[in-house]
C-alpha cells in the first residue's frame, strides 16, 4: 500500500517543483493594429530561448492577434513589426521583469503603447528599437 501512495506522490511533487521554478503563470500578449491611414501591420514574435514562435501575421487596421505562454524566470518575447515601406521596427513585448500578465499592445508608427489599466487607455507608450537601439 505504501508503494502505491509513493507512485502517486512522485508525479505530484514533480509538478509542484516545476511550477515553483517557473511560477506557473500564464502570460497573454495582445497585439492591436493602431496604425493610421488603414495600414496593414505585419509582425512576428519569438521567444529569446527559441521555445516560442507565433509565426508571421498580418493585421488590418483595428484587428488584433493574441498569443499566450507560460512565464519563466527568463521569459523574453521580441516582435518585429513592418508596415508600408517603413522598415523593420522591434520591441520586447514581454521581459522577465514585466509586471503585466495581460500585456495589451497598440502598435502605432510612433511606437508601441501598452494598455494602462488605471486609465483604461493605451497611454504607456515606448520607443521603437531599430538595430537593437532605441529610436523615436
Amino acid at each position: 500500500m505504501k508503494l502505491s501512495h509513493s507512485l502517486v506522490l512522485i508525479p505530484f511533487l514533480l509538478v509542484l517543483f516545476s511550477c515553483v521554478s517557473k511560477t506557473c503563470e500564464g502570460i497573454i500578449v495582445d497585439i492591436y493594429n493602431g496604425l493610421d491611414h488603414n495600414l496593414d501591420l505585419t509582425f512576428q514574435c519569438k521567444s529569446k530561448d527559441g521555445s516560442g514562435d507565433v509565426g508571421v501575421h498580418v493585421l488590418h487596421f483595428n484587428q488584433r492577434y493574441t498569443f499566450s505562454f507560460q512565464r519563466t524566470a527568463t521569459s523574453l518575447y521580441t516582435c518585429s513589426f513592418r508596415w508600408d515601406q517603413s522598415g523593420i521596427h522591434w520591441y520586447d513585448v514581454f521581459k522577465p521583469d514585466d509586471a503585466c500578465s495581460g500585456c495589451l499592445w497598440r502598435i502605432t508608427a510612433q511606437g508601441p503603447c501598452l494598455f494602462n489599466g488605471d486609465t483604461g487607455q493605451y497611454d504607456l507608450c515606448k520607443q521603437w528599437k531599430i538595430n537593437g537601439k532605441l529610436h523615436d
